[in-house]
């Protein structure tokens, strides 16, 4: 929790399951005993951790049905504040594949008409379909207007999913580094891109060029390997894939 002191409020779970109306599991304070809600069991554990501030919640013996979207929430002023909640999947292993990942830069039209730039991040052929995508600036989370599409389901069974935020031109053009981070259980990657000193507009589109834009990097906390990058120049009104992961 942030904000706030988990000892100090009623803490509570909820389960969204597709289709059908949030659910409330279980509400909990320090030294007190659980409240369950109607036909919860109590294999749902909820855990107050006042040393880490955090609010746990422990599934037992779980079951295929178990599986949806869980929000922890606190009551504070009389009101309920969730969090963005959390997917859970009951699956086999074999089925987990890693996201194969891309980033796509801003147009030049978009730029100069609009003083806007435009990312795209691109996560394909993935699975289990529990995916969160976040947007850094500078090594802090983006502020900036942001938006993340429904995943798609290919024909291999496995998922796409796309992400755009937008910066004003004037951020990019000072160099400002543009992360895009994946979030799956398979582990994290990132793609880092930024604009070279010098600004995008005066750049001069050459075959051998990447329109003043440096390597993105692709790093992740399941390999401490970097792994490679392509970029490739594209026309002036076009976007540019800047970079993905192998």
């Amino acid at each position: 929790m942030r904000g706030g002191v988990v000892t100090h409020h009623v803490l509570s779970w909820y389960r969204q399951i597709e289709g059908k109306e949030i659910q409330f599991l279980v509400s909990h304070r320090e030294n007190s005993s659980p409240t369950y809600g109607s036909g919860v069991a109590e294999r749902f554990i909820p855990e107050v951790e006042p040393l880490s501030n955090a609010f746990k919640l422990t599934i037992g013996n779980v079951e295929n049905s178990d599986e949806g979207t869980y929000y922890c929430a606190v009551w504070f002023s009389y009101k309920y504040i969730f969090g963005e909640g959390t997917v859970v999947r009951v699956q086999v292993f074999k089925d987990t594949q890693r996201p194969q990942m891309t980033l796509l830069g801003p147009s030049l039209v978009e730029m100069k008409l609009y003083r806007s730039a435009t990312f795209l991040c691109h996560a394909a052929r993935y699975s289990p379909n529990a995916l969160r995508i976040k947007w850094h600036l500078n090594n802090q989370s983006s502020q900036h207007r942001s938006y993340t599409y429904p995943a798609i389901q290919t024909s291999s069974n496995t998922f796409d999913q796309t992400a755009e935020v937008s910066i004003p031109a004037a951020l990019w053009d000072q160099g400002v580094e543009v992360t895009c981070i994946l979030e799956h259980e398979t582990g994290v990657q990132h793609l880092t891109t930024r604009a070279n000193n010098k600004k995008q507009r005066d750049c001069k589109p050459e075959r051998s060029t990447h329109d003043g834009m440096k390597h993105a990097r692709n790093e992740t906390e399941v390999n401490p390997a970097i792994f490679g990058v392509a970029v490739r120049a594209m026309g002036p009104d076009t976007e540019k894939p800047i970079g993905r992961s192998n």
